[in-house]
């Protein structure tokens, strides 16, 4: 079970404090939560950040409701832009904090560079213009258009955004606006890696075992005949690994462009299987590195050029 953390406003506004940013509270009255508006360097582009915080309760709404969010957001058109990343307020303060902090920083270096033409938004008009519309050969070869080439020219935008259309009547996004349409970004998940020195690592939990592990060799290379000769579908067992497992030697991260050291002991365990064209199961506690563990079998299936 996971262990949501509670956040106040005042907790949002101790992190913007730190980061020393030009920030405040967005009044938007279809919502439920606070939101905050941060500037960046970009003349008309802010970053919108729905804090999950309850106006009337003061504090984070409940599990399912948990997610605090963040995207690109277009003061000219007040709307948001193109992907969103959503944080999880599991674990601790202290790292929820951190990924908050890392997470606004990464939309500052990015926001100069920005567009306002967002054709994810673009396609969403589209899409539902096509879904209520009774004239809907122009929509469509649009929306053909856009996925066939991933643009459209002005002209062609000038019947989609805005309010009037060059011919004087509204445009899609002025027709679908009107009858209560909300445009929904996506969002990503932030990856939890941001941990305190020793946090979460003392046990992880893995029911791997569908491959014999490989065992190495005198000349370093692996020794697959018998591991491959026990490789039986549906027979499996669970691993349970803790940080000081007799033993357990943490894979170093030697080849791969992460910033520390060695492996985590889900990520170490995981590593003998990487070659291995069989199905593995992975079961540990959140922020344990699980992203990480499927990056280093994904890394030796690009590299052998297959999907």
């Amino acid at each position: 079970m996971a262990n949501y953390i509670e956040l106040k406003t005042e907790d949002f506004k101790e992190i913007f404090n730190s980061l020393r940013l030009n920030y405040q509270e967005f009044d938007n009255p279809r919502s439920g939560e606070i939101q905050f508006k941060v500037k960046t360097e970009h003349p008309i582009i802010s970053v919108m950040i729905y804090s999950s915080v309850d106006k009337k309760m003061g504090v984070t709404r409940g599990v399912g409701e948990d997610a605090i969010r963040l995207v690109f957001w277009s003061d000219r058109d007040n709307r948001p832009l193109g992907k969103g990343k959503r944080i999880y307020r599991v674990t601790n303060m202290k790292s929820i904090s951190d990924r908050i902090s890392k997470t606004i920083k990464e939309f500052l270096s990015k926001a100069p560079n920005e567009s306002l033409t967002d054709w994810r938004y673009i396609k969403a008009i589209l899409e539902e213009t096509v879904r209520i519309s009774s004239n809907l050969s122009f929509a469509e070869n649009l929306l053909t258009g856009l996925e066939k080439y991933k643009s459209l020219t002005d002209g062609q935008l000038a019947y989609v955004l805005g309010e009037v259309s060059p011919k004087g009547y509204a445009t899609m996004e002025a027709k679908i606006l009107s009858k209560g349409w909300v445009y929904d970004p996506t969002f990503v998940e932030v990856e939890e890696e941001i941990r305190e020195p020793g946090a979460d690592e003392n046990e992880y939990e893995a029911p791997i075992k569908g491959c014999e592990a490989p065992q190495e060799n005198g000349n370093g290379g692996e020794d697959r005949g018998e591991r491959d000769r026990q490789v039986q579908v549906g027979k499996y067992s669970n691993i349970t690994v803790v940080s000081d497992t007799p033993g357990m030697e943490l894979v170093p991260t030697t080849g791969y462009p992460y910033k520390f050291e060695k492996f985590n002991p889900v990520q170490s365990l995981v590593f003998p299987f990487r070659k291995d064209d069989c199905n593995l199961i992975l079961g540990s506690s959140t922020s344990s590195g699980k992203t990480i563990a499927a990056e280093i079998i994904m890394e030796e299936i690009l590299r052998g050029g297959n999907r």
